[in-house]
């Protein structure tokens, strides 16, 4: 339940499971292909679907909270990954860079991204989409960068993104773009 070093240490295909709690981490998390990471557990769950909600799709009854206490991001899928799937944590307290950074097939649902001040000349300081991923059933709020405050975009070779459900709110630009 609470290796945070397991997306870069775990094989492909595996799930993470994060028990409630604010994790401070020490590296920017990469991740492998195929790695299902989820928070809000109590601990007590067998199956992801007996995680506890509130009214909204992001608001857990035990928490996960991943707070980069001012590193330059929460999580970057460095290079081509596919199947990605991130679920139930609040990535918060970026300096620098970008909350979550999405290549590929990726999908962030159920999250929070909040408090990321990407500094100017940045684009996308709560998301970006780099190649293509995907969200939904998330809160983006409260951040800030050079332009695309909460989300930004760089598609390339015909490469789509959806962001669907979505609450993204209270995100400025600093580069005036």
């Amino acid at each position: 339940y609470n290796a945070i070093v397991a997306p870069t240490t775990s094989e492909e295909g595996h799930e993470i499971w994060i028990t409630e709690g604010t994790y401070t981490i020490g590296a920017v998390l990469s991740t492998k292909s195929y790695i299902k990471i989820y928070g809000g557990f109590k601990g007590t769950e067998s199956v992801t679907t007996e995680r506890e909600k509130g009214d909204a799709p992001w608001i857990f009854t035990n928490p996960t909270v991943l707070d980069a206490n001012n590193l330059t991001g929460v999580l970057n899928s460095r290079g081509s990954r596919s199947g990605v799937i991130i679920d139930g944590i609040t990535a918060c307290n970026v300096k620098g860079g970008r909350g979550i950074i999405m290549r590929g097939s990726e999908m962030v649902q159920n999250c929070i991204i909040e408090n990321v001040d990407g500094g100017n000349g940045t684009k996308g300081g709560g998301v970006f989409f780099y190649k293509g991923g995907n969200m939904k059933n998330s809160l983006i709020r409260n951040n800030k960068s050079g332009n695309g405050g909460g989300i930004a975009f760089l598609q390339v070779n015909e490469a789509t993104s959806v962001v669907e459900n979505c609450v993204i709110e209270n995100n400025t630009i600093t580069d005036g773009k």
